[in-house]
């Protein structure tokens, strides 16, 4: 069984200062605002689901019809929308998901595999129910999404991980083997903080399982907890680390990590402009 590590990303401040800090408890999700607020702007944000979801479908035409710089830069502006604007809600993942799938296939079609695969698994975990899509229509060879492998590697995942999770810690013993060297990150990005809580003075928090391979790459990014914007800007986040890998020995091996990610409001001033 992979060892696995606890990474911990540092808390986001709206101040736009990095502290490291413990995980908060988590935000209660929420797609639209909560119904107590006016309904005038309930009703804006129904109306901007809507119209995300007619830009989704636009693109997975263009897909289709095999537009795929088209479809790309539709479907890339409807995410960039959707992260800016999208406070959260039950519902979420069922706008955010479908969206990033169609991402994913046209990063298929354009032969970028391993962002398509992780595309994926980001769907995977916010909305299952888009994870299997007929890939005919839209001429894309199975090599360049291998939904089936994917599944499969995702499973394989979540067992280790639960595995792992319930593991009694082992007693100390002396061992021929080496012990494992954690991963340490070299470079990548931190998480943005989602526009709209920033204007909202919104804070919330995301744990996201996954693994890191023997090139010190991220792969099969999970949501444990938290809300979806939290959850997608983490892994948005995610998919630019590079680690130099754990090692047993002088062997590179991978690893299970759990990485946790806090969007702090303090500091926070109701209305700020959008930047």
């Amino acid at each position: 069984m992979p060892k696995r590590f606890v990474l911990s990303a540092p808390s986001i401040l709206v101040a736009s200062v990095l502290v490291a800090g413990a995980l908060a408890a988590q935000e209660v999700p929420r797609l639209a605002p909560a119904p107590e607020l006016p309904a005038k702007r309930r009703a804006e944000s129904n109306k901007a689901a809507e119209r995300w979801l007619e830009q989704i479908k636009a693109a997975d035409a263009l897909l289709r019809e095999g537009k795929v710089g088209e479809a790309r830069k539709e479907i890339d502006g409807v995410l960039r929308q959707i992260s800016n604007r999208l406070e959260g809600g039950r519902a979420a993942g069922t706008l955010v998901g479908p969206a990033i799938l169609v991402r994913s296939l046209a990063r298929a079609a354009q032969g970028e595999t391993e962002e398509a695969a992780y595309d994926w698994a980001m769907v995977r975990s916010l909305d299952p129910d888009s994870s299997h899509p007929d890939l005919a229509p839209y001429r894309i060879p199975p090599e360049a999404l291998p939904l089936a492998e994917l599944e499969e590697r995702w499973k394989k995942a979540e067992e280790d991980q639960a595995r792992m999770d319930s593991a009694a810690p082992a007693p100390a013993a002396p061992t021929a083997s080496a012990p494992v060297e954690r991963p340490v990150k070299i470079s990548g990005r931190s998480p943005e903080y989602p526009e709209a809580w920033l204007r909202g003075c919104l804070g919330g928090s995301a744990v996201i399982d996954g693994s890191i391979d023997i090139e010190g790459r991220v792969r099969i990014p999970r949501v444990r907890e938290g809300s979806v914007p939290a959850a997608y800007a983490a892994m948005e986040a995610l998919r630019s680390w590079r680690f130099r890998p754990a090692h047993q020995g002088k062997e590179p091996v991978p690893v299970l990590y759990t990485l946790s990610a806090n969007f702090d409001r303090r500091g926070c001033i109701p209305g700020l402009p959008r930047h």
